[in-house]
């Protein structure tokens, strides 16, 4: 639902009214992002790895039917888990009752990051369609009102390339560079370096992960949750000889997480100035970040539980790692056009 509206946020700048975009903005209520959320994510093949002893039935008109200030997105993860438990407990069908409550909180998570995303994407929508309507208005021949436009779209375009160039432009550098490097080190387990006669740092970190990809993640085995994540950090001796050391896979995963929200929320704040493809494809690599349940392990209390389980398919089990990280992959090379620019 949210990728949906994310591949066609900018083409509808010009074909929907501002009152046509605050309809469809009404139709995407708490309860029904709430569905839409829940539904996604049952129907992961994630889901169906993980929780095989689960039979999951969403009755849509129940959940619709929810109060929508029991699930306001500013309630913590806990409390929206809470709010919604006498709802979806009965819903999944299962006699394990750890596995109830789980699968409730990481509803509840993604619900919250999904609904604060699809409310920051209707503003913008709102704004471009908004400085569109500025243009049109102050113009009443047509030949004009092109020429106008055209010039109008030329020192935007103009504008957003010399922003890039600067400050901004390094802050979506700082990001790619970010994710890519460590993407490598999540998928290898070894720290992302540089071999120094291949191109700039990014252009060999890409490579890896294209590498990765070709090979089909050789390093992610059955034992990648207890396996640490090995990385290179200053020396806090002030030594110029780095420090390696080693993080517990689902401490880094959840640094990861933040770290790269991070640098999206500070480029967010500069969407006028950014070019309408990055703005996608980097909210796109957020929501895939935000969407893994290891992601959030440590802050939800789950991490032991996770860390120490036992699957039934392993091959299956390992399958679904590489999935996850083969999208994840995709996403972050698809920005590496704009770390060029």
């Amino acid at each position: 639902m949210i990728e949906l509206l994310l591949e066609n946020l900018f083409s509808m700048v010009a074909d929907l009214s501002i009152e046509k975009i605050a309809d469809l903005r009404k139709q995407y209520t708490n309860q029904k992002i709430l569905y839409l959320t829940a539904e996604q994510y049952v129907n992961a093949e994630y889901f169906r790895s993980e929780y095989r002893d689960v039979i999951p039935v969403l009755e849509k008109d129940r959940i619709l039917a929810i109060d929508s200030r029991d699930i306001e997105p500013s309630k913590s993860i806990q409390e929206l888990s809470e709010s919604i438990k006498p709802v979806f407990a009965s819903m999944l069908i299962t006699d394990k009752e750890t596995l109830k409550q789980d699968i409730i909180t990481a509803i509840a998570a993604q619900y919250r990051s999904k609904r604060e995303l699809a409310i920051s994407l209707f503003d913008i929508l709102e704004q471009q369609k908004k400085d569109t309507d500025a243009i049109l208005q102050k113009i009443s021949n047509v030949d004009t009102k092109t020429l106008l436009i055209t010039d109008s779209l030329q020192r935007r375009e103009a504008l957003k390339e010399r922003a890039i160039r600067s400050g901004i432009g390094r802050k979506m550098e700082q990001l790619i560079h970010y994710a890519s490097q460590s993407f490598i080190s999540i998928v290898t387990k070894k720290p992302a370096q540089s071999a120094g006669d291949a191109g700039t740092e990014l252009e060999q970190y890409m490579n890896c992960i294209r590498k990765q990809l070709e090979d089909d993640f050789p390093e992610i085995g059955i034992d990648f949750l207890q396996k640490p994540v090995s990385i290179i950090m200053p020396n806090p001796d002030g030594s110029i000889i780095p420090l390696q050391k080693e993080i517990e896979t689902l401490q880094f995963l959840n640094l990861f997480s933040r770290q790269t929200q991070g640098y999206i929320d500070e480029l967010l704040k500069y969407t006028t100035l950014l070019p309408d493809d990055f703005i996608i494809k980097m909210i796109e690599v957020g929501n895939v970040i935000d969407s893994n349940l290891y992601s959030h392990a440590i802050e939800r209390g789950i991490a032991p539980m996770l860390r120490n389980a036992i699957p039934t398919d392993k091959k299956a089990h390992v399958d679904s790692f590489k999935k996850y990280y083969r999208e994840l992959g995709v996403k972050i090379l698809s920005m590496e056009h704009y770390a060029k620019s």
